[in-house]
This record gives structure tokens, sequence and C-alpha cells, in this order.
């Protein structure tokens, strides 16, 4: 059968919660320096198929966040229905042992066994700074504040990337 790296994604939740999701992502991974991501479809359930090689649209998502510095250690997970939400990020937070248990995966394997159980039985929203996260607001109203990165890509060109910083940077030229 085909394999893919790729997932079928509703649009109104690729270009909407799941965008806001992995910005606020890429902004922790500025803020922290390292972290580590873990993020895929949930395959099990009942789902429809699209296409001639009959893909699966799965029904959900995660993401899964894991910040380790020295005694500072959090993480955090995210399940999120395949369709548009207006609803706010930590409305789907979850525990990694919630995301370990629905998709049958160990995704923290090699992280020592107290120390992983310990971390991904928790979910602590405030342990996470969401100043940097979108603001809830129209697709067209988010638009009109955007402005064009004035970052200079390795090539010498200008980013084409969009941005509502303040500094008028996108996260990769902060």
């Amino acid at each position: 059968f085909p394999v893919t790296i790729m997932s079928p994604q509703v649009p109104g939740f690729n270009r909407g919660i799941w965008k806001r999701l992995e910005e606020q992502v890429r902004s922790w991974a500025v803020e922290l320096d390292t972290i580590y991501v873990v993020t895929g479809p949930v395959l099990t359930g009942k789902m429809s198929y699209i296409g001639p090689d009959h893909v699966a649209v799965p029904n959900y998502y995660y993401k899964s966040i894991l910040y380790v510095h020295g005694k500072d250690a959090r993480m955090l997970g995210f399940v999120m229905p395949n369709r548009a939400s207006r609803n706010s990020l930590d409305d789907y937070a979850v525990s990694v042992d919630s995301i370990e248990k629905l998709t049958g995966l160990d995704l923290y394997a090699s992280l020592e066994n107290a120390f992983e159980a310990s971390l991904e039985s928790t979910v602590c929203i405030a342990c996470w700074n969401w100043s940097t996260a979108t603001s809830h607001v129209k697709a067209s109203e988010q638009e009109s504040q955007s402005v064009q990165c004035s970052g200079i890509t390795r090539a010498g060109r200008r980013c084409k990337r969009m941005t509502r910083n303040a500094n008028g940077r996108c996260y990769q030229h902060q």
C-alpha cells in the first residue's frame, strides 16, 4: 500500500485552529530555544476515505510538546477534531498520557520511565507562555493586521511570510 508523510485535513481546520497551534508552538520554540514536538493523525475509529488510493481522512489530530532544560521540564498535549473551530487553543489541551491511550503510541519512549510518567500525566496550562498566542479574531481581521516580514532570507531576498508581530518579523526572523 502507498506510504505518505502527509495526511488530509479539512481546509477550515488546517487554515484555522491547527495553524494557530502551529504558530504558538513556533513561538515556544523561539522563546525556549529547544522543544521536542510529536504530531500526527489519530488513525482510529470510523474514518472517511478520499481519492483513488482511498487515503484515510482522520477525525482527530494530536500534537505533543516537551521542554527540558536542567530541572525545568514540562509537557503539554493537544487533541483536535479535524474541523474548523473558533475555540481557544487551551480548550484542546490534554495530557500526553491521553494522547498515548488514544493512539496506542509511546511518544517519549526514550525518557526515563518515572520522569516520563510524571510529565505525561499532567496538564499545566499555566506552565506555558500564552502571550504570543494568536488572538481569536476573524480571518479577515487577521489578514488586515498582518504585514510582510521585514527579515531577509539566506538567498538575500525579503521574507514572504506575513506576520502580526509588533516588530514586523516572522517567527524565523525574530
